[in-house]
């Protein structure tokens, strides 16, 4: 029998976690293609206010892209509107956000990822945690199935 002066039970909450398993080289590209598609209206307005042969368009088409995807992985939705509608987000190894100073590091080390023949990101196929070069470098991860 349960008296009314014995104390309650504390009912503990567990947070549901979702399977969170790394990004596959088709998702990280399926979002890729996302945002490259995102960004093409910005790039026709640059178009319009420079040559598209004048080295400043592509240096600034190049800080365009950079801007967007740093500060879209470093805020709170962790993700470019690609990763985001490919179901992806960017987090460190430890699962902690990515703040601005990883962000930048991982996006200026996509440049080494392109060398050589993209060997950087080949690498997603052939390491088990599916991380690329420059996710190693900033120590951080792409993954799916995570908010």
């Amino acid at each position: 029998m349960i008296s009314l002066l014995q104390a309650p039970q504390v009912i503990r909450w567990v947070p549901l976690t979702m399977s969170i398993v790394p990004a596959t080289f088709d998702q990280r590209l399926l979002a890729q293609s996302i945002d490259i598609t995102f960004l093409l209206p910005f790039l026709f307005i640059l178009d319009g206010l420079w040559e598209t042969d004048s080295n400043w368009f592509w240096a600034v088409c190049i800080l365009l892209y950079h801007g967007y995807a740093v500060g879209m992985e470093a805020s709170a939705l962790k993700a470019t509107v690609g990763k985001k509608m490919a179901g992806l987000s960017v987090r460190m190894d430890d699962e902690r956000p990515v703040g601005l100073k990883n962000a930048v590091v991982r996006n200026l080390c996509k440049w080494i990822s392109l060398l050589p023949i993209s060997a950087g990101f080949f690498m997603i196929y052939l390491r088990r945690d599916a991380r690329s070069f420059h996710d190693i470098i900033s120590k951080s991860k792409v993954v799916s199935g995570s908010n």
